[in-house]
């Protein structure tokens, strides 16, 4: 059993990629003004996306990232984005999604 800790996992604290514990729940508390509501999950194999919808279509705007939280922590961002660049059109929906394939996104990163 291989017992080496992958160099993703040592510096990268509750899916911000701080590599100091203190500074990463210091940085969660000044983004979010308390603690995250929901327990920071990393799934191994599953990337994050910033995806918008309208109607049937769905585009991929922002990712991948490493966890769930990190890809909500830059939803205001895709938001902001779309708005400048396309603003005529109406978003539904603009939220996060998961999947184990690297994507293209329409926004970068």
């Amino acid at each position: 059993m291989k017992t080496t800790t992958s160099e993703d996992s040592r510096r990268d604290y509750l899916g911000t990629g701080i590599a100091d514990l203190d500074a990463a729940k210091r940085y969660l508390r000044r983004k979010f003004g308390s603690r995250p509501l929901e327990p920071i999950v990393r799934r191994p194999g599953a990337k994050f996306y910033v995806t918008a919808r309208r109607g049937a279509r769905t585009a991929f705007l922002l990712g991948p990232y490493i966890s769930h939280m990190t890809a909500l922590a830059a939803v205001p961002r895709a938001r902001r984005a779309l708005r400048e660049r396309y603003p005529h059109e109406a978003f539904l929906a603009v939220g996060t999604a998961s999947t184990p394939e690297t994507l293209r996104t329409v926004l970068g990163r």
